[in-house]
């Protein structure tokens, strides 16, 4: 059985994480899509568990660095590729 890659998608434009989801799923991933920093955070602490994390560095209430102050204050995930989006 194959196992697919996972990437969680951390960002707060819902078009953009829909149209980067439909692509990633029609090419065989599983994709988890958080619509904020708190959102994929806590995707990860219950058990959320990526290959590649591709986040925005530009958020409202928290941006992209806080996201990953986030994940080293929890050693969360400590395998997956980190890929900062922005415009």
């Amino acid at each position: 059985m194959e196992t697919k890659t996972k990437v969680l998608m951390v960002d707060d434009e819902k078009l953009l994480l829909e149209l980067y989801s439909i692509k990633f799923v029609k090419n065989g991933f599983d994709v988890f899509i958080a619509n904020s920093v708190d959102e994929g955070l806590q995707a990860l602490k219950n058990g959320y568990v990526p290959d590649v994390i591709l986040f925005d560095i530009n958020m409202p209430e928290k941006n992209g660095f806080q996201f990953l102050e986030g994940l080293a204050s929890l050693s969360l995930p400590k395998h997956c590729l980190k890929i900062a989006l922005t415009n």
